[in-house]
């Protein structure tokens, strides 16, 4: 061997990293280490986060606290029917007006709400809703805009006759 090649095979000997075998109760012994440090962290963290007083938690809901409630529900249930069968036509928005249609879909579902709780639903009033909030989707056939403001009306109808029928309305 001449002595450029052994120079080099030295270095690479003398570079690789030294690995240190390890016995089954030094395993044992790292492992509890870690153990322990996860449970004092997780200690630690529990004294940190504040506690929620028990008295919050038992005060009794009002009859209002709970037609909000309700009445949250059903915008919920009023906005999913609404956005149904939109997707294609929501991803092709771009995000400015991605913005301002959600805006207006919430708008449009607490007043469709509001119109369903009152005595008496106008549903040419829900149909015109829809439309105008559909409107706000470019390129769209006003076909297109009535058949699916039907649907939707149709839709939000059954729903809101199910839950006055439960005595949730």
């Amino acid at each position: 061997m001449d002595f450029l090649n052994k120079k080099a095979v030295e270095e690479k000997v003398v570079s690789q990293p030294e690995v240190q075998v390890l016995g089954p109760e030094e395993v044992e012994e790292i492992k509890k280490k870690e153990i322990k440090e996860k449970t004092e962290l997780a200690q630690q963290i529990e004294k940190e986060t504040p506690k929620i007083a028990p008295q919050i938690l038992a005060t009794p809901i009002t009859e209002k606290q709970k037609q909000f409630v309700q009445q949250s529900e059903l915008v919920f249930e009023i906005k999913k029917i609404l956005s149904e069968g939109l997707d294609e036509f929501y991803q092709s928005m771009p995000e400015t007006l991605k913005q301002k249609f959600d805006a207006k879909g919430i708008e449009t579902a607490t007043k469709i709400e509001k119109i369903v709780i009152s005595a008496k639903v106008k549903i040419h009033q829900i149909i015109k809703l829809i439309i105008d909030w559909l409107k706000m989707i470019p390129g769209v056939n006003k076909l297109f805009l009535e058949q699916e403001s039907k649907i939707k009306t149709d839709k939000i109808l059954l729903l809101t006759n199910n839950k006055k029928k439960q005595k949730l309305i």
